[in-house]
């Protein structure tokens, strides 16, 4: 009851702390244009889609809060022990949220008994994984389930191929517009 919760309040804009009391460090992996972070508590991924790469990378992190509304994410660097907020700017284009099987089968494996992140991930293989930024001067993509040109977010919810539960969403930068699939 608690992740619908959750999943409730980011989709409708609420800033909402994304689990009380972490047992777990949740794991990050960065990737061409993606860093996704994975709240194994929630079985959540939260992603931040980018330019380049951030120059500072992180490697232990606890997920601390989401706000769709503004597409905020902010993160606990375990390391550094402080907080990282990762928001809509010049590089960062677009937040989102997703939640399936799916993309846990795509992102995660098992090494030596304990999940992990995957170290390799490309988005033209996956390209219904997750809700997706598109340039507005762009061809893009028109065919949009959800968003389209004029939104500045979009959230799909449904099953999918395999009738499993999913669900995505995403704020995008002003240069861009949401659509998922």
């Amino acid at each position: 009851m608690k992740a619908i919760a959750i999943l409730l309040c980011g989709i409708f804009g609420l800033v909402a702390p994304v689990s009380e009391s972490s047992e777990t460090v949740d794991q990050v992996a960065y990737f061409d244009y993606t860093a996704f972070f994975y709240d194994a508590d929630q079985e959540t991924f939260y992603f931040v889609d980018y330019q380049q790469a951030p120059t500072e990378q992180l490697s232990q992190v606890t997920v601390r809060s989401y706000d769709a509304s503004s597409g905020t994410l902010v993160v606990q660097d375990e390391i550094a022990d402080r907080a990282v907020t990762f928001s809509l700017d010049d590089s960062i284009h677009g937040i989102g949220i997703l939640r399936s099987a799916y993309a846990q089968s795509v992102l995660l494996h098992e090494v030596n008994g304990e999940v992990r992140m995957v170290s390799s991930y490309d988005l033209r293989n996956h390209r219904d994984l997750k809700c997706s930024c598109q340039l507005i001067n762009s061809d893009g993509l028109n065919d949009c389930q959800s968003g389209g040109r004029g939104a500045t977010s979009a959230s799909l919810s449904g099953t999918d191929a395999q009738g499993e539960a999913r669900s995505s969403s995403i704020v995008c930068g002003e240069k861009y517009y949401p659509c998922c699939n």
